[in-house]
């Protein structure tokens, strides 16, 4: 302990330093009135903060109830976009579409109307504002109103996006889509659907985001009323203690004042200067002003005073006396009388110590005897006063201050003053409120990871109620000893005060030396002051005090349990950070989850099957072909080109599957199927697990507003879900958060394989009857693509015509020959891909442009023809007559066959017009009259020609054997005549139509020839051999086919080409 007295004057700045005291700067200032007016004032402002606590607690319930209505919203969007999400035209969902049904009812906008942005507190707003001005800014409010009225607008567009009816959605569609504003009829069910599912997701999605806005700003609203009635609060508690602080202060100020009131000491009295008293006046009023210093209306200067007026009175009065009995004296001596001098100076002698003795017995004597009774006063009750304050100055008490423990000896103290020194913490303005406030940016993350803060913020709650009540202990320790010695004050107060005046007159006659209880006893009124007021005044401080600092131990300990309880309410950030980890974790995996194959709309199957046409409108558009083909030749060639790839038509129309594509296809359907429904499965896992997450989240929040509400209001905004996700700001995590809830359970998907197996059965029969349709019709439609160029080549020889008869013969025949050339070519090319029927369009426009040539030329050649036929029938008789002089030597039976064959192509040559000519009819009956000569030597045949003739024949047909193995098309086709034709009336066109079908249709061929013969017959030979056809498709069985063939073969100039047959494989 320290030992050392801190000096008095110390203890007075300690104690008072103008914290109480008047000041002495304005002799008008009244102190208590300022308290009062502090008093009043601070009372009227708690009324208004209560008004105001009131009012922003029922903002905030108001805005908390808005951000769970906004949130059910909100979820009433979600929900419809889910299943907008999940909607496909081809499922179950378009049943609903087309039935006017709306996903839910439509969403009312009330909840949002009230959301609140009309709040209780603006009537306090002016008041909030001066006090904080930082809070009061109206930014969120204006940003709360602004996202409300987006977020109505958002909410009212959605509603009206999925009342919409066909009609407006049709409209909508042709004035989005100008194509389709002139297109006359109805716009397909499909795409109605689909553009009102794409509006509603648009809408929604807007909606949503608007939402969002309005909870983010919400969040914000219920951040500033919570901060703002954490702080009003805070305001109203602060006042509270001001006020009782003031009241302390009001009481002690009376005591205070009349503690410092010093008691006066009796006016001066005062003397006149020229008294004149006898002696036995002068000792009466000695023993006068004894009397009236001992009954306290003389002061000791007073006192002296008097004594000292009445013995300069008695002193006159001597003199008075004395004079003329020295007159006496002096005259007798005057009259020179020697005798009657000496008797007369003897006389005045002994009259003067008369009058002396008089003065000394009465006056002296008095004076003497009042210093007499001085010096015992002095000697006794005032002697033994002096050791008694003496012995209560060293009296000690312990106490506390600054934190540091003294000793202090009650020597000098005021009651006052002590009682200051001791209760001064309690009396000062301490606050006991040690709950921290949030300092930002601490995130609930980082908080979570603050065990050590929280611990800190326990042991320093603690540590405060354990330094009060430490202060508390100590001070009524120092009360408890201070008011012993306070008692006795009063009693020596009491003994002190009938003698104030004339021990203080006195304390100094006594008849010691150095006495301690002189040092202890100056200033005697002072003293008195002192312990007059010691008890009254520590008693009435020490009460405060004591009533201050149990109020101190009650707040510190309430601040204790309030600790306590948000230190335990804090503690769960750790829980909630680890749960919204879960929820993070679980997400992201969910994430994952969703990209795999769950086919969210239903609509992959039918999207795969809606690429082969396999759907109700693909179904019912292939029943509409196939009859259309049936009503109408030209759409049959269309619908048989759509179906071979670089035709044209393909793939305007989807391919109509084969019987081995649908097979496939529902083959990729049911894999398709199995991969959705193991997405799924894993997908419905991730997304239980992240349910369960979030209300395990949900929970953990919960639990923590519940226990921050009602303590730490202002702390519960930042324990809502969306407040503590913002915090995972990472892409990843971000992006996982927002999606969490975008698909929805793995069980509200739509079923993506419904209906998918009778819609593929349905298809498989259409498609069955469609090909048995289109496919032979296949060569024909390529050949006929041909039609519509050389319909144009028609079309331009027509409109040329006139040009051309007025053209010269050089000129003309190139243009006719260009025209038939380019005809030619189209119909070449019309063969080498097809087949060309006679009746086909490409055959008859082929056949008019040569119909047309000839008219053209017969008009412009009518004069020639007759001319040119002459010259070529002559021409030829001439060939054949230089031929049969030397038949041998010219080329033997080989060109008299052919002269036989020119004979008519070159008759045919005569133009019909001229060929009843009478000169061209001899020329004719000229040229027929060599035949039987030219017959008779092609008949006649050599052995070694007939073996060459046998040895080419057997190598032709081994050239077909590897050209048909080989799937060689164009050298399979150059052995047959274009002039050939078989038993059943099938000509060249028909062959190679056949023979491209079946190289077409098999991956591999293989043919062999067995028991070739070989006979000549006429100018010809006939060939009999028996064929064997294996023919190999991929997954099939190979197919085989044996025929017996008989063909005619004639040699040529370009070596045996094939004429007729009878039994040829196909």
């Amino acid at each position: 302990m320290n030992t050392r007295s801190l000096p008095g004057v110390l203890l007075l700045v300690l104690s008072l330093a103008g914290l109480f005291l008047p000041s002495v700067c304005h002799a008008d200032y009244d102190q208590a009135a300022e308290i009062q007016r502090l008093i009043d004032r601070a009372s009227k402002d708690i009324a208004k903060d209560k008004e105001a606590s009131a009012a922003l607690s029922s903002d905030m319930k108001k805005v908390y109830k808005s951000f769970e209505n906004i949130a059910e919203v909100q979820k009433s969007v979600d929900d419809v976009l889910i299943k907008v999400r999940h909607t496909n035209i081809n499922n179950t969902t378009k049943m609903a579409f087309q039935a006017g049904l709306n996903f839910t009812k439509v969403i009312p906008t009330s909840q949002i109307s009230e959301a609140a942005t009309d709040f209780a507190f603006e009537r306090v707003a002016d008041y909030l504002k001066e006090k904080y001005p930082n809070a009061m800014n109206g930014r969120i409010t204006q940003n709360v109103g602004r996202a409300k009225e987006s977020s109505v607008t958002g909410v009212q567009k959605f509603n009206w996006t999925i009342s919409l009816d066909e009609q407006a959605l049709a409209g909508y569609i042709r004035t989005e889509t100008p194509e389709l504003a002139a297109k006359e009829g109805s716009i397909g069910d499909n795409l109605i659907i689909l553009k009102h599912s794409q509006l509603i997701r648009q809408a929604g999605d807007q909606a949503i985001s608007q939402l969002d806005t309005l909870l983010k700003a919400l969040l914000e609203q219920h951040k500033l009323l919570a901060g703002l009635k954490g702080s009003v609060d805070n305001d109203i508690k602060r006042l509270e203690e001001e006020i009782r602080s003031w009241n302390r202060q009001l009481e002690l100020i009376g005591i205070l004042k009349s503690a410092n009131e010093w008691s006066k000491s009796p006016d001066m009295v005062t003397f006149p200067t020229d008294s004149n008293y006898d002696f036995g006046t002068a000792a009466s009023k000695m023993r006068e002003a004894w009397q009236k210093l001992a009954g306290g209306s003389y002061s000791c200067r007073s006192y002296d005073n008097a004594v000292w007026n009445a013995y300069q009175g008695a002193q006159r009065k001597m003199s008075d006396l004395l004079q003329p009995i020295y007159e006496a004296a002096r005259a007798a001596c005057a009259s020179g009388n020697g005798a009657a001098c000496s008797a007369a100076q003897a006389r005045a002698s002994a009259a003067a110590a008369s009058v002396r003795r008089a003065f000394e017995s009465q006056v002296v004597g008095t004076t003497k005897q009042l210093h007499a009774d001085a010096k015992a006063m002095a000697d006794g009750p005032i002697h033994s006063f002096g050791l008694s304050l003496y012995k209560w100055n060293k009296n000690e008490v312990d106490m506390v201050i600054w934190g540091e423990e003294h000793t202090m000896k009650m020597e000098g103290q005021h009651g006052d003053w002590l009682g200051m020194a001791i209760w001064q913490y309690a009396l000062s303005n301490f606050r006991a409120n040690n709950v921290s406030p949030r300092f930002y940016p601490m995130s609930v993350k980082r908080l979570a990871q603050s065990e050590k803060v929280l611990q800190e913020w326990k042991v320093d709650a603690k540590n405060q109620k354990d330094y009060f009540q430490q202060r508390m202990d100590a001070a009524k320790r120092s009360t408890s000893t201070v008011a012993g010695y306070a008692s006795t004050a009063t009693q020596l107060a009491g003994e002190l005060q009938p003698n104030i005046e004339i021990w203080d007159c006195f304390r100094s006659a006594g008849s010691y030396g150095y006495d301690p209880s002189r040092g202890s006893f100056e200033n005697v009124r002072y003293q008195y002051d002192r312990l007059a007021h010691f008890e009254a005044a520590f008693n009435v401080i020490s009460r405060n005090g004591e009533d201050a600092g149990r109020q101190l131990i009650e707040a510190a300990s309430k601040n204790v349990a309030l600790t306590n309880k948000v230190v335990d309410a804090l503690r769960g950030a750790a829980s909630v950070m680890d749960r919204a980890d879960k929820l993070v974790a679980s997400a992201k995996k969910q994430r994952i989850a969703q990209e795999g194959d769950l086919d969210v709309n239903g609509g992959q199957v039918y999207a795969i099957l809606g690429h082969y046409g396999v759907n109700d409108s693909g179904i019912k558009a292939l029943d509409q072909r196939i009859k259309d083909a049936l009503a109408d030749p030209l759409v049959l060639e269309k619908e048989a080109l759509s179906q071979v790839p670089l035709m044209p038509g393909y793939p305007v129309k989807n391919m109509v599957l084969t019987n081995n594509g649908i097979e496939e296809l529902k083959a990729t359907v049911k894999r398709i199927l199995a991969s959705i429904d193991n997405a799924r499965d894993s997908y419905e896992r991730a997304y239980k697990n992240t349910q369960r997450a979030e209300a395990s989240l949900d929970t953990a929040l919960q639990a923590m507003r519940d226990k921050l509400t009602p303590i730490f209001p202002a702390e519960a905004p930042y324990f809502f879900k969306d407040e503590v996700l913002r915090e995972y700001s990472e892409s990843e995590d971000h992006l996982a958060l927002i999606l969490r809830n975008r698909i929805g359970a793995a069980n509200q998907l739509p079923d993506s394989g419904l209906g998918s197996g009778k819609l593929i059965e349905r298809y498989a029969a259409l498609a069955k009857r469609y090909h048995a349709l289109v496919d032979p019709m296949i060569p024909v439609a390529r050949a006929n693509r041909y039609a519509p160029a050389m319909e144009e080549i028609l079309k331009k020889l027509e409109a040329d015509s006139g040009r051309l008869s007025s053209l010269n013969n050089a000129a003309f025949s190139k243009e006719s020959n260009r025209y038939s050339n380019d005809a030619y070519k189209l119909i070449t090319k019309a063969n080498n891909e097809g087949k060309v029927e006679p009746k086909s369009r490409v055959n008859v426009a082929y056949g008019a442009i040569m119909s047309k040539l000839s008219s053209i030329s017969f008009n412009y050649y009518q004069g020639q023809r007759l001319s040119r036929a002459q010259a070529i029938l002559r021409e030829q008789i001439g060939y054949i007559n230089a031929f049969l002089s030397n038949p041998d030597g010219n080329g033997g039976w080989l060109i008299a066959r052919q002269h036989l064959d020119n004979i008519e192509s070159v008759k045919k040559q005569i133009d019909a017009s001229v060929r009843n000519h009478p000169s061209i009819q001899a020329l004719v009956d000229q040229l027929d009259a060599l035949k039987a000569k030219l017959r008779a030597v092609a008949n006649k045949v050599d052995s070694g020609t007939l073996e060459r003739d046998r040895q080419a024949i057997t190598a032709m047909y081994a050239d077909f054997s590897n050209a048909y193995q080989s799937k060689n098309y164009s050298a399979v086709s150059r052995l047959f005549s274009r002039n050939w034709h078989a038993a059943d009336g099938s000509d060249i066109y028909d062959l190679e139509e056949t023979l491209s079908n079946s190289f077409r249709m098999f991956n591999s061929v293989k043919m062999s020839i067995e028991g070739l013969s070989i006979q000549r017959v006429e100018g010809s030979y006939k060939v009999r051999y028996q064929a064997t056809l294996t023919g190999s498709i991929s997954r099939l069985r190979p197919h085989k086919e044996t025929s017996n063939v008989e063909d005619t073969v004639s040699i040529t100039p370009d070596g045996p080409r094939i004429m007729s047959s009878t039994g040829i494989l196909h």
